[in-house]
C-alpha cells in the first residue's frame, strides 16, 4: 500500500475517533453542556434586545439584567398558568366519563367484526398469560372426627412500635426526596442556566474574542466569518420561530375557548412551545385537546371543529406565516432536521429534541467554513446534494431517461436557452468525453450518453423558427474534428447560433479532404473548428492548416472546447493552429461567429433580435 494511501486511512480513523470521543464527552457530560447549550441558544435570542438597548443609552449590567429578569419572569408566569390549568383538568376529568362511554357505543361496534374478534383474541390471549381463567372447584374432603380441645395457643406478640414508626417514617422519607429531586432538580439547572445567561451577555465580546484568538491569528478572518454566520443564522432561526410559535398558539386558544374546549390556554400555550420540536411537534400539541374535545362533548361536532381547527391553522402558518416572516433559511435540507432530531434526542433527552436544530445549524456553519468539515455541509445543507451538470450527467450513466430530462426542464426554467445548451449539456458531453478517453467508461456506454445529449440539445425555441426563411446557404460551418464528442459540441453550438443564423454541422465520419472541400462548395463566411482535445488537439491542427492551403475566404474559428490554455498567447495560439481565432468557451465561440457574420454582411436584416424563449426538451 502507498504511504500516501496509508496516512490518508490513518487520517480518516483518527477523525471518526475524535468524532467518537467528542459524541461520548457530550453523552457523558450532558449535565454541564445542557445548561450551557440552552444558555448560549437563548443568548442568541436575548443579545438583540441587550444591543437595542444600549442604543437608547441603557449601561450594559442594567439592561442585561432587566432583560434576564422579564424573561425569566415571562416564563415563571406560563409555568404557573399551565400547572393551575392541569389541576384544574384534572379536578374536571371524572365528570366526562358519560360522555366518552357514549361515544364508544355510538360507534355500534359490532361483535362479530373484525375489531370485535381480535378485541376477544387478545383479551383471551391475556388471561391464559396471566392465569386468569376460571377457578378451578376446590376439592371436598372427607369429615374427620372431631379432636378434642387444646389449650388456647398465646397470641402473637404485636410487632414493636418503634421498627413500625421507623418503617413508616422511611416510607415518607424516600417520597419526600423524590417529590424534592422531582422539584428542585428542573429549579436548579434554570438556576445555573440563568447564571450562565447573564455571564455570556455580559462579557460577549470577551468571550467572541477568546474563539477568535484560540483559533489563531491565521485563521482570523474564517473565525470571524463564522461567528458572524452561526450567530445570524441562529438568532434569525429562533426569533422567527418563536414568532411564528405566538402567531399559531394564539389562534388555538382562542378557537379552542369559542368551541368550548376547556383550558383552552393551556393547549394554546403547549402547542406554542411544542412547535420548536421540528416536524411532530405540531401533531403533540393537537393530540391531547383533540382527545379532550371527545371527552368534553355529547356528540361529535365539538371533535370535528377542533380538528379543523388545528388543520386550517397548520395550513395557514405553513403556507403564509412561516414564508413571508422567514428571510433566510436555517441552511438545513428536512432530511437532516430529522436525523438531527433523532440524534441529540438519544443524546439529551427532550432537551436534545428542543435544541437540535440550533445545534445542527451550528454544524452546517462549521462545515460551509471549515475545508476539513466540509462534509457536514454536504451531509446536512439544504444546497443540492449534485451540482446540475453533474445529477444531468449522472442520470444519463444510469439510463434513467426521466430523471434526466427533469433536470433539464427545472435547469431550462431558471435559466436562458444558450446556458442550458453551454452549461449543462455541453458540460455533461465534455465529462463523457473525459470518462471514456481515461477508459471509466466504454464505447457503448459513451455513445449511449452523446445519443441522449445530441436529442436533448434539439431544444425549439420557437414554432415559428424565423432561421426556417432564411436562405438556404450555411452563414456558418461547424466541423467536428475527430470523435462523437466534437459533432455533439457542433451541434450545441450550432443551436446556440439559432435562430439568427443558419448553421450547418460537418459530421466527424466526413474524411478530411471531404471536410476541406466543403468549406469550398458552401461558401460559407465562417468556419469553427470543434475539437474537445485536452493539449495538442492535432486533428483540428491538421485541419486548420489544410483550410490555410485553399483559397476559401472564410472566417476560421478553432473551438478547442477541451483545450487547457494556461497563459498561451491567444494570437501565437491561433498562428500554431492555422486559424483565425482560437477560443475554448462556447459563449466566446458564439459571439466571435455573430461578429464574423455581420462583418461578412450575410447575417439577414429582417430577422429581429429573439427574446429568450421557455424552453421545452424534445
Amino acid at each position: 500500500m502507498p504511504p500516501s494511501r496509508s496516512l490518508t486511512i490513518l487520517a480518516r480513523g483518527m477523525s471518526i475517533f475524535i468524532g467518537v470521543l467528542i459524541v461520548a464527552v457530550l453523552h457523558l457530560g450532558q449535565d454541564v453542556f445542557i445548561p450551557l447549550a440552552l444558555a448560549a441558544m437563548i443568548c442568541f435570542v436575548l443579545a438583540p434586545v441587550v444591543d437595542a438597548l444600549e442604543r437608547f443609552n441603557v449601561r450594559r449590567i442594567p439592561a442585561v439584567l432587566a432583560t434576564t429578569a422579564v424573561t425569566f419572569a415571562l416564563i415563571a408566569a406560563f409555568t404557573y398558568l399551565a400547572a393551575a390549568q392541569l389541576l384544574d383538568l384534572a379536578y374536571k376529568l371524572p365528570s366526562y366519563q358519560d360522555n366518552l362511554r357514549s361515544k364508544i357505543v355510538s360507534l355500534h361496534l359490532s361483535s362479530n367484526g373484525p375489531w370485535a374478534r381480535v378485541a376477544q383474541t387478545m383479551a383471551e390471549l391475556r388471561k391464559e398469560l396471566l392465569g386468569e381463567g376460571e377457578p378451578a372447584p376446590a376439592p371436598t374432603r372427607p369429615k374427620a372426627a372431631p379432636l378434642p380441645p387444646l389449650a388456647p395457643e398465646p397470641s402473637p406478640a404485636p410487632a414493636p412500635a418503634p421498627a413500625a414508626a421507623a418503617n413508616s417514617g422511611s416510607g415518607l422519607g424516600e417520597f419526600a426526596r423524590s417529590a424534592v429531586a422531582v422539584v428542585l432538580g428542573p429549579l436548579g439547572t434554570a438556576m445555573i442556566v440563568a447564571v450562565f445567561i447573564v455571564f455570556m451577555l455580559l462579557k460577549k465580546e470577551d468571550l467572541r474574542n477568546r474563539l477568535i484568538h484560540l483559533a489563531g491569528r491565521e485563521h482570523l478572518s474564517l473565525t470571524t466569518r463564522t461567528l458572524q454566520d452561526a450567530s445570524s443564522r441562529i438568532s434569525s432561526y429562533l426569533l422567527m420561530q418563536l414568532v411564528v410559535n405566538l402567531t399559531y398558539g394564539l389562534p388555538i386558544a382562542l378557537g379552542l375557548m369559542l368551541i368550548g374546549v376547556p383550558n383552552a390556554l393551556l393547549w394554546g400555550g403547549l402547542t406554542a412551545v411544542l412547535r420548536f420540536i421540528p416536524y411532530l411537534g405540531p401533531w403533540l400539541g393537537a393530540l391531547p385537546p383533540v382527545l379532550l374535545s371527545l371527552a368534553v362533548s355529547d356528540s361529535w361536532l365539538v371533535p370535528i371543529l377542533t380538528v379543523t381547527l388545528f388543520v386550517v391553522v397548520e395550513l395557514i402558518s405553513n403556507n403564509v406565516i412561516e414564508p413571508w416572516l422567514y428571510g433566510s433559511s436555517t441552511g438545513l435540507s428536512p432530511v437532516a432536521i430529522l436525523v438531527a432530531a433523532v440524534f441529540w434526542t438519544w443524546l439529551w433527552g427532550a432537551v436534545g429534541l428542543l435544541l437540535a436544530t440550533p445545534l445542527t445549524v451550528c454544524l452546517v456553519v462549521l462545515g460551509k467554513n471549515v475545508p476539513s468539515l466540509h462534509f457536514l455541509e454536504i451531509l446536512l445543507g439544504d444546497e443540492p446534494s449534485l451540482p446540475a451538470p453533474d445529477h444531468y450527467y449522472q442520470r444519463l450513466l444510469a439510463q434513467d431517461e426521466a430523471e434526466a430530462t427533469k433536470v433539464l426542464t427545472d435547469y431550462c426554467a431558471q435559466h436562458s436557452r444558450d446556458q442550458a445548451l453551454a452549461e449543462l449539456l455541453a458540460a455533461a458531453a465534455l465529462t463523457a468525453d473525459r470518462e471514456f478517453e481515461a477508459g471509466t467508461i466504454n464505447a457503448e456506454t459513451y455513445s449511449s450518453v452523446l445519443a441522449r445529449i445530441r436529442v436533448h440539445a434539439r431544444l425549439d425555441p420557437d414554432p415559428g423558427d424565423p432561421a426556417r426563411s432564411l436562405p438556404t446557404g450555411a452563414d456558418v460551418l461547424l466541423i467536428a474534428a475527430e470523435d462523437e464528442g466534437d459533432e455533439v459540441l457542433a451541434i450545441i453550438l450550432g443551436e446556440m447560433l439559432r435562430p439568427r443564423l443558419h448553421a450547418e454541422v460537418v459530421s466527424h465520419r466526413v474524411l478530411s479532404h471531404e471536410k476541406a472541400r466543403r468549406v469550398v462548395t458552401t461558401g460559407a463566411p465562417v468556419v469553427c473548428l470543434s475539437d474537445t482535445s485536452r493539449q495538442d488537439a492535432p486533428r483540428a491542427r491538421y485541419l486548420g492548416r489544410r483550410l490555410r492551403a485553399l483559397e476559401h475566404g472564410a472566417y476560421v474559428i478553432a473551438g478547442l472546447w477541451g483545450f487547457e490554455m494556461d497563459d498561451a498567447n491567444p494570437a501565437q495560439l491561433a498562428e500554431r493552429f492555422a486559424v483565425d481565432q482560437v477560443t475554448t468557451s462556447l459563449f466566446a465561440a458564439r459571439d466571435a461567429i455573430r461578429r464574423a457574420v455581420n462583418q461578412a454582411g450575410t447575417l439577414a436584416a429582417t430577422v429581429p433580435e429573439p427574446a429568450e424563449p421557455v424552453l421545452v426538451p424534445r
